[in-house]
């Protein structure tokens, strides 16, 4: 997609002719009210015909024949995106473009403290096309590594799964209201209670169906660290 700055004397006759593109879907795509309302300093999207290029890191394995087809474009249209490239000498973790009509995938995440009601499910339904992963923050640990949880959050997993929302498990080292630095270094420097904290983190996962749990440990004063354990 590009942008035309409208010029003194241009009308749409003139910037359509220039771009190859109809009037018809440059007054569509910018919404414009009529095909006679330009002014000098106006920004018009132009739509072009260029796919959309990506970067990408070669890995073990990778050929050019591959990656077109993975990409749903042609070897041309990637050499031509790298000049220079040798398609028969790729080398690991070398980046090149790929111009590829695929989309993009994004994966977000949320974070939400339960509490009672119905308006944080509200919530939750509200945000939920935009969401692929939900952290609970409602867990903590003891002085000996067990996990637990803090707060009622059934309602908010069930719904989460409902709602094809990844429920996360995210576990923190608080002591009341605030975070405990002394609680995180002494669980985690003493081989017993770190083995007590992984193995009741497995248990906690397992038994309110969440996949991934988040550890949050703030260790020193002004510095916030998360460790995220997959299962």
């Amino acid at each position: 997609m590009g942008v035309h700055v409208v010029d003194k004397g241009e009308n749409l006759w003139v910037i359509s002719n220039q771009y190859g593109v109809p009037i018809q879907t440059i007054v569509e795509l910018n919404g414009l009210p009529s095909a006679n309302t330009l002014v000098p300093g106006l920004a018009l999207y132009i739509p072009d015909n260029q796919l959309p290029i990506r970067s990408y890191q070669i890995k073990p394995g990778d050929q050019i024949w591959k990656l077109a087809q993975r990409f749903n474009t042609d070897i041309s249209t990637i050499l031509g995106a790298n000049p220079g490239i040798e398609p028969n000498s790729l080398s690991i973790g070398q980046i090149i473009n790929i111009p590829s009509p695929v989309k993009l995938k994004i994966s977000t995440l949320g974070f939400l403290v339960p509490s009672g009601g119905s308006s944080v499910l509200s919530i939750l339904d509200s945000l939920a096309g935009q969401l692929s992963y939900l952290a609970v923050v409602a867990y903590s640990f003891t002085a000996e590594g067990y996990a637990y949880n803090l707060i009622e959050d059934t309602a908010i997993v069930a719904r989460s799964r409902q709602l094809n929302i990844t429920p996360l498990l995210m576990i923190r080292n608080f002591t009341g209201l605030d975070f405990s630095a002394e609680l995180a270094g002494h669980v985690l420097g003493t081989p017993t209670y770190r083995r007590n904290l992984v193995f009741s983190i497995v248990n906690l996962t397992n038994k309110e169906d969440l996949v991934v749990s988040v550890l949050t440990l703030n260790l020193f004063r002004h510095r916030s660290e998360m460790i995220l354990i997959y299962f």
